[in-house]
């Protein structure tokens, strides 16, 4: 969010929305309708500082669980910096600000120009090991709690996630 912060500041970014016909201020709320939200949307959204790391995890469990998207464990908070910062120029500029950066290149797809090919540069490869140690270190936090079944439904559906991946990508660089 730091480059869509550079572009429009927080400040200019709630004036913009403050200025749209249908704004309603928080004070205009009944305060019950605010007790609802936060119970249904976030129920501790006074005890965590935007991102509540318990309900991610319990939202993956039960994803992976189902083997499908089956619940959200996004806060408040992230909901309306998505819903603010999130658009296809956004994403365009991060992409731009990788590649400027070193750590990727593109192209466009020869069979489909809409299609937009990513690839990771040396740079990138350099610092998998890294990135890979954080992802390790991640999964044993996520999994600690966990009995021995749900452990082995998350590297199942994890095992299957990555499968998927490698199979689109290779039919993807079998098109071009």
């Amino acid at each position: 969010y730091k480059e869509a912060l550079d572009n429009m500041p927080l400040s200019q970014k709630i004036e913009e929305i403050k200025s749209n016909e249908n704004y309603i201020s928080t004070d205009k709320l009944p305060k019950i309708y605010l007790d609802a939200v936060v119970a249904v949307e976030d129920h501790r959204f006074y005890e965590h500082p935007g991102i509540d790391m318990i309900s991610i995890g319990r939202a993956a469990i039960n994803d992976i669980k189902a083997m499908k998207l089956v619940e959200g464990g996004s806060t408040i908070t992230q909901q309306l910096s998505k819903n603010i910062y999130v658009h296809k120029s956004n994403v365009a500029r991060q992409l731009s600000s990788l590649e400027e950066k070193g750590f990727i290149y593109r192209e466009n797809s020869h069979i489909d120009k809409r299609v937009l090919l990513v690839y990771p540069t040396d740079k990138t490869l350099k610092i998998l090991p890294k990135i890979k140690k954080i992802n390790q270190e991640w999964n044993e936090l996520l999994l600690k709690d966990l009995d021995e079944k749900e452990k082995k439904l998350i590297i199942e559906f994890s095992e299957t996630l990555s499968n998927k991946a490698k199979k689109i990508i290779e039919n993807i660089h079998q098109k071009d």
